[in-house]
């Protein structure tokens, strides 16, 4: 499978989430209608088509998965991916970047500066959307590390980083572009924020960035702040808050010794929720979930789901979450009161690598997501990796 992520961690959209508590493979999902506000028609998963992989590299036996959606309203949506075909056993074959765009009625190849693969992407406005690309296995391929749309056209917009960065997560301010990137060696992550046209690392306050899911750690209130989740040097999850030109550093409370920060999300009112499990030792194989929102006051702990290991979370637009378990299968929908679940779009089918994809559409309360059919393959015994499928998107209404 493309290496589109380093460290073994999955880039994706800041705001990620995806499929549901206690569901089956027998749930259907059905092709789409499209309605009167351009998005799929009916309650419940809709397929709709994505760009085939065999028209973007001109044969049959190819695969593709996309690792990356973003939407700014219900005519307005990126995903981002890539195709690739088959090489000899131990060799990488042939590999494209794909990054398509939703105009409230079909799914559009657009073109993009070369690359192996592009792992994320987060738009603000029709004019203005970034990606980042994946590190190329194929010699005389050098991506940029970020290209940014401009309502015309994709184009590099690199300057700045180091030759070899790649970022782990995106997210747009009214302070500018920031983002999370590393260079692929024993150094941590590092935070850089993109200025006047070029990128420059941000030194961030407290315990130094280690090893978190960033596509999940980070988040951007209504008022144009920057939420960064950090794992405290004590065991204890940390949060740092940039506004107006200034760092908050706040530490996450804990009712058990350790505790591993694994979302955070800021809702609509600009209430940032964390999601943390704590445990009393190393060796502690029972653990609590624990869901905790911080209202520029104080921490108030919330209700957590039962029996549910909490892997992403996002804002619903109405204030409040959209939460993924651990295992990839699960979601579920709630506030400081209750949880309720939703139906999967299909085991399996819109994964990668156990991670679902999924982006709120602004201004409704629909989801997209993204990954690749596994049940669709294409033989295995000419590549010795285990499993590949086909780029797929659905749209979901509660």
């Amino acid at each position: 499978m493309v290496d589109i992520g380093r460290s073994g961690r999955i880039i994706a959209v800041v705001a990620v989430v995806g499929a549901l508590v206690a569901a089956s493979d027998a749930i259907a999902v059905r092709r789409y209608t499209r309605t009167g506000d351009g998005l799929p028609g009916g309650s419940g998963w809709r397929t709709t088509p994505s760009v085939a992989c065999r028209n973007v590299m001109g044969r049959r036996d190819v695969f593709g998965e996309l690792s990356g959606i973003t939407a700014t309203g219900p005519r307005d949506a990126w995903a981002a991916g890539y195709c690739g075909t088959t090489g000899a056993p131990g060799v990488w074959g042939t590999y494209v970047g794909l990054i398509e765009h939703w105009n409230g009625r079909r799914w559009l190849r657009v073109p993009t500066p070369q690359a192996q693969s592009y792992t994320s992407v987060v738009a603000v406005s029709p004019r203005d959307a970034w990606a980042t690309a994946g590190p190329s296995h194929a010699p005389g391929i050098s991506p940029p590390a970020a290209i940014h749309w401009d309502g015309h056209r994709w184009s590099p917009a690199a300057d700045g980083l180091p030759r070899n960065a790649a970022f782990e997560a995106l997210a747009v301010t009214s302070s500018g572009v920031w983002g999370v990137a590393d260079t692929g060696d024993a150094s941590s992550p590092f935070l850089v924020r993109r200025q006047a046209g070029s990128w420059s690392r941000v030194t961030v306050p407290g315990p130094p960035m280690g090893d978190l899911d960033y596509s999940s750690a980070m988040g951007v209130d209504p008022a144009g702040g920057l939420w960064l989740g950090l794992q405290g040097t004590a065991d204890r999850a940390e949060i740092a808050h940039y506004q107006d030109g200034r760092w908050a550093l706040l530490p996450v409370p804990r009712s058990r010794r350790y505790s591993d920060l694994t979302a955070v999300a800021v809702t609509s009112d600009g209430t940032c929720t964390v999601t943390t499990e704590e445990y009393d030792s190393q060796e502690d194989a029972s653990h609590r979930t624990r869901v905790r929102a911080w209202d520029g006051r104080r921490w108030t702990r919330r209700s957590t789901p039962t029996g549910f290991d909490i892997d992403k979370a996002t804002s619903d637009g109405h204030g409040g979450l959209w939460l993924w378990s651990s295992d990839g299968h699960s979601l579920i929908r709630g506030d400081s009161r209750h949880w309720t679940g939703a139906p999967q779009p299909l085991r399996g089918a819109t994964t990668k690598n156990g991670e679902t994809l999924t982006a709120e559409v602004p201004g409704t309360s629909a989801l997209w997501n993204v990954g690749a059919d596994h049940f669709r393959t294409v033989p295995r015994s000419t590549f010795p990796f285990s499993a590949w499928g086909q780029p797929v998107i659905k749209a979901f209404r509660p």
